[in-house]
């Protein structure tokens, strides 16, 4: 016969482990240091340069280490220079941001071929092929705006007003998905740690009040009895009353 007993513990404290690591997985603060730029330092003296300016060591949490980040962001429309803790990116592919999760995390559609199998987050500026998905989707968007609006390029014909357009446009998109981005995989990894630790504690009930289920799933009497004695004066007064108005009637 196997012990349960021996299993329940370590299984309800991987749960409650999972439930926290889930919880702190997501850096409010990470959201309020975010910001597109034009552009990501592709050197490590350029990275130096952004993160003293951006001098992430000043935000203090009780999540991680705060640590300057500049990734592409989940539409690969746009670069972020942000303050999140460091991620290890498996898979060979890009870094990037979640707006909706509040952190650095694998983008799971941006391959990188250049890319090590894992590399942390704060290398990003190592693997410039990332960097190559905004810039192409600029050149997209900056052909479909000179197609279908010619007017608005002879008005905006500085070269910076276009860029502050662009910037402007792409803050504004992202300002409105935020609150429209998926967050299920939080959920998930929220509720089922919960689910897990709901059961163990209802299987913990049933082991106190009478030795709960046997190890071949056979209820054992003590867990009969508590059962008995919890429901059967509501049962009894129940079938009283039925009786009682059956003899009126």
């Amino acid at each position: 016969m196997y012990n349960f007993e021996f299993f329940t513990f370590p299984a309800l404290l991987f749960a409650i482990c999972g439930l926290v690591s889930n919880i702190e997985a997501s850096c409010p603060l990470a959201n309020e240091t975010a910001e597109i730029v034009l552009s990501c330092p592709q050197t490590e003296e350029e990275w130096e340069k952004a993160a003293a300016k951006k001098n992430c060591e000043d935000f203090t949490h009780p999540c991680h280490t705060y640590i300057y980040h500049c990734v592409i962001n989940a539409w690969k429309n746009a670069t972020v220079e942000v303050c999140a803790p460091s991620k290890l990116i498996v898979g060979n592919v890009c870094a990037e941001f979640s707006f909706g999760g509040n952190k650095i995390q694998r983008h799971y559609n941006a391959k990188c071929q250049r890319c090590p199998t894992v590399y942390n987050s704060s290398d990003a500026f190592d693997y410039s092929e990332c960097y190559d998905y905004v810039k192409k989707s600029r050149e997209i968007n900056q052909t479909k705006k000179s197609r279908e609006a010619p007017s608005l390029t002879r008005f905006f014909q500085s070269p910076s007003s276009n860029t502050t357009l662009f910037i402007s446009r792409i803050a504004q998109q992202e300002n409105e998905s935020f609150h429209k981005e998926s967050k299920i995989s939080i959920m998930i990894g929220v509720s089922v740690p919960m689910a897990v630790v709901f059961v163990l504690l209802i299987f913990l009930f049933f082991r106190r009040i009478g030795r709960g289920p046997t190890s071949f799933g056979r209820p054992t009497h003590g867990a009969y009895s508590s059962l008995k004695r919890m429901f059967l004066p509501y049962c009894a007064s129940t079938n009283n009353d039925s009786l009682s108005t059956a003899k009126e009637d």
